[in-house]
């Protein structure tokens, strides 16, 4: 979400200014999104490397990741659609 409100200029995120907007930071928040998937996953490696069920858990934050991005570009779409309809 942080990389999504750097690329459309999004102010508020949830009513609450937008990482970008609330630092200032304009596109260079996409760097920040970056940095924060990537400490995720090796927050997982870190904690869940040896535990059995490793690889599933791995997949599960991956799909669950690609599932939100795609529902949010979702909203922003028929967001868009009723701004231009003046809903």
């Amino acid at each position: 979400m942080v990389a999504q409100d750097a690329l459309d200029g999004a102010e508020l995120r949830r009513g609450r200014a937008s990482w970008p907007a609330h630092c200032g930071l304009g596109l260079r928040a996409v760097n920040d999104a970056a940095l924060l998937e990537t400490g995720l996953y090796q927050l997982l490696k870190l904690h869940f490397r040896s535990h059995p069920h490793y690889l599933e858990i791995l997949e599960l934050f991956h799909d669950v990741n690609i599932l939100q991005k795609k529902i949010q570009r979702t909203f922003e779409i028929r967001e868009r659609a009723n701004y231009y309809r003046g809903v």
